[in-house]
């Protein structure tokens, strides 16, 4: 085999940290999304890509997955998250679901998990984290804005590296690495 051209192009890969529901809570929310469908359109998220976003990446380099995977895991334990206000950015046309307030584990859990890509020379959004879960995109109708009928309770146990490969189709996001707190 030749040796690699420092001047070849890497391989790049579109990566973020977040959490990703298990199964109960992905029909806990396929049935919100079904009760918004009824009063509106748009383009809804398929149940594997629910996620809540704790760190965006972007573009990064096959170079730097291992400093990514070599991260220490959180210190924190697991966690209760009950997601439970519907909201809607009529600019953006995004309809997603979130906790009324950020646990503080999951704040730490954030703040940790940026400190660490920090030092490694990745670029992180410093606006402040809220958490939310997309539900639709291009979303038109009327669109309640209300707490769920009942909170959807999740128990965080792990968090997730994830690679969004967009097709034809949309995106297609695969867990890189999974972390158990």
């Amino acid at each position: 085999m030749p040796p690699e051209d420092d001047r070849a192009p890497q391989a790049l890969h579109r990566l973020f940290f977040a959490l990703r529901p298990d199964e109960g809570v992905c029909k806990k929310l396929e049935g919100v999304v079904a009760g918004l469908r009824q009063h509106t359109h748009g383009r809804w998220v398929a149940r594997e890509n629910f996620h809540i976003t704790l760190a965006f990446l972007g573009s990064v380099a096959g170079t730097r997955l291992n400093y990514l995977f070599d991260l220490e895991p959180s210190s924190e334990y697991p966690f209760a998250l009950a997601l439970e206000n519907i909201a809607y950015q009529r600019r953006r046309k995004l309809i997603w679901i979130a906790p009324r307030s950020t646990p503080v584990p999951l704040e730490r859990l954030v703040e940790a998990l940026k400190s660490s890509l920090t030092v490694g020379g990745f670029l992180i959004d410093a606006r402040p984290f809220r958490a939310h879960l997309t539900l639709g995109r291009n979303v038109q109708g009327e669109c309640a804005t209300e707490s769920c009928s009942a909170p959807i309770n999740w128990t965080i146990h792990s968090y997730c590296l994830v690679e969004s490969k967009l097709d034809s189709c949309g995106a297609r996001y695969s867990t890189l690495k999974t972390w158990f707190l």
